[in-house]
């Protein structure tokens, strides 16, 4: 560490982490071998949750946003297999009208 700043690393995790061993890694990379550092986590919070002391019901308040997090994730792989599966099906359509739309042709010029 610089002499300059005897005081560690500061690390901010602005994104909620996806789960608390992710958490703990970031932390973990303020103080190491010994050396000062801190940390802290620097989010948005739901308007329904930013009322409540973290210290207070901070295990609550964590596990809804944990929750609402992963709804999120879930409904955003939802619409990706969605998405996936209607590509597929234009793009099969299209194959099955291409190749009869070939096969006409090589019947028109026999």
């Amino acid at each position: 560490l610089d002499a300059a700043f005897p005081y560690g690393l500061h690390v901010i995790v602005a994104s909620f982490p996806a789960d608390m061993r992710s958490f703990e890694q970031a932390m973990g990379r303020a103080g190491r071998k010994g050396q000062p550092g801190c940390g802290r986590l620097v989010c948005k919070i739901h308007p329904d949750i930013a009322s409540r002391s973290i210290d207070g019901e901070g295990g609550w308040a964590l596990k809804k946003m944990h929750q609402e997090r992963a709804e999120e994730e879930e409904r955003a792989k939802r619409k990706q297999r969605s998405d996936a599966i209607l590509a597929l099906q234009l793009r099969t359509a299209l194959q099955t009208k291409f190749t009869e739309r070939k096969h006409a042709i090589k019947k028109e010029h026999k």
